[in-house]
């Protein structure tokens, strides 16, 4: 992460910078996909597509990186990460919890009661590009959405009533 998360009134996303800095990668790796695909005439057809393919895959998922984050719904939770959408009613919600994953020192996950837990690759202290984000940025971000995520809940049970 590019600096801070962004705390939203619904959640959290990787705020202005970080999605300016995945965008401009998502459109960089774009252009060398197609200038391999389309100008690179001095190898052959099938080398072509496996190096337009390889570009073409980062920045699909840069772009998916970009606008990356957690949003709390009526339903449940929202968790955008670069490969996959993933949605957490609240009857499979268990709470929040920042730990270590891959290379990332502290990542945002996401408990769920009977399964494991989904990472939130958006909130993570590991900069990209070298860059070292702020290392209580993670935490702010998972108490601004368990403050979000206990409102949600309460607000479902009381609108019963």
């Amino acid at each position: 992460m590019i600096g801070r998360p962004r705390q939203l009134p619904d959640g959290v996303d990787n705020g202005r910078i970080a999605r300016a800095f995945f965008s401009v990668n998502a459109a960089l790796m774009g252009s060398v996909a197609l200038v391999f695909l389309l100008l690179a005439s001095d190898i052959s057809l099938g080398e072509r597509l496996v190096f337009a393919g390889t570009f073409g895959a980062i920045a699909f998922i840069e772009a998916r990186l970009a606008f990356g984050g957690v949003w709390v719904t009526p339903d449940g939770l929202r968790v955008r990460n670069p490969v996959r959408t993933s949605r957490i009613g609240w009857d499979e919600f268990e709470g929040f919890e920042m730990r270590r994953w891959l290379m990332y020192p502290d990542v945002g996950f996401v408990l769920r009661r009977k399964a494991k837990p989904v990472h939130m690759v958006s909130l993570s202290t590991l900069g990209v590009g070298g860059l070292v984000g702020d290392e209580f940025a993670v935490p702010d971000a998972i108490d601004h959405l368990e403050e979000l995520s206990d409102r949600a809940r309460n607000w479902e049970v009381h609108a019963d009533d």
